[in-house]
């Protein structure tokens, strides 16, 4: 079952570091992402690769929620999370099936997925079932 109720915030315990931006694209709270440019951030783009574990996060000092997205050239405030760190991430639409204690990889679209052959990211701290979803939910994941 998808994960109904709204989360507060993206980053929820353990230790970050805190980096700031441009949007080189259009993304969300909760996306992964990497460096898209100088000072810039993207949606993470690389289907099951090595990333680094870096979520765009609320700006919650201009008022901003978990569910206001940045625009392409917004300042983007992006969390860098240690291990061990908790993040609600997102999920994409359609996408398989994840249970508790599942190890998470990069999607490619800025989600993270169930694991099948790529580079471990972290691991679900809770079951997410978006399968028959038509938009992204959130998960919260422990960062290997």
């Amino acid at each position: 079952m998808a994960n109904k109720a709204k989360p507060e915030t993206i980053f929820l315990k353990g230790h970050q570091v805190q980096k700031e931006g441009q949007a080189s694209a259009a993304l969300s709270p909760g996306h992964l992402v990497e460096r898209g440019g100088s000072k810039s951030f993207q949606k993470q783009s690389t289907e099951k690769g090595v990333c680094s574990p870096m979520f765009a996060v609320e700006n919650d000092l201009i008022g901003k929620e978990i569910t206001d997205a940045y625009a392409a050239n917004d300042n983007v405030v992006v969390a860098y999370a240690l291990p061990g760190a908790e993040i609600n991430a997102r999920v994409a639409a359609s996408a398989t099936a994840i249970v508790a204690n599942d190890a998470l990889e990069a999607a490619g679209d800025g989600t993270v997925k169930k694991f099948t052959d790529g580079e471990i990211i972290g691991y679900a701290l809770e079951a997410v079932n978006n399968s028959s979803g038509s938009t992204e939910v959130f998960i919260k994941m422990e960062i290997k």
